[in-house]
């Protein structure tokens, strides 16, 4: 297990310079499985998904998750119609459970949304909806 000391050295030599908050150092430092090569493997994943390090920064809890769920949240993103530049701006929508995204989508479109009108709502994935 890291100490948050060891944490916090690791995101400032990663983030270059983009602070988180303790909050979320704390919240990362806790998470189950999380070591050195689990947060440079899904700071690695998340950098190649197209994020910069300030959205990084500001999505921090991103940090204390799988690079595998993480990458399966993308994949299921992009089937769902979103650009790379959609996913990097609600980029809070890859640490959800993606059944909950697809209820969501369904919903959306039972509500009469069209497919392209989602995409460029994005967040209305993340919200919770009453079917």
């Amino acid at each position: 297990m890291i100490t948050t000391t060891e944490m916090k050295n690791l995101l400032d030599t990663l983030l270059h310079g983009y602070g988180i908050s303790e909050f979320s150092l704390d919240w990362i430092t806790g998470s189950q499985g999380t070591d050195e090569n689990s947060i440079t493997a899904t700071y690695q994943a998340l950098q190649n998904l197209g994020l910069s390090n300030e959205k990084i920064a500001s999505q921090a809890h991103l940090l204390g998750m799988n690079p595998d769920t993480t990458e399966r949240n993308y994949k299921a993103l992009q089937n769902l119609g979103l650009s790379n530049e959609k996913i990097a701006s609600q980029a809070y929508l890859l640490g959800m459970n993606p059944d909950t995204i697809e209820r969501n989508y369904k919903a959306l479109q039972n509500l009469g949304l069209s497919n392209e009108k989602i995409a460029s709502r994005a967040e209305l994935l993340g919200m919770i909806l009453i079917p």
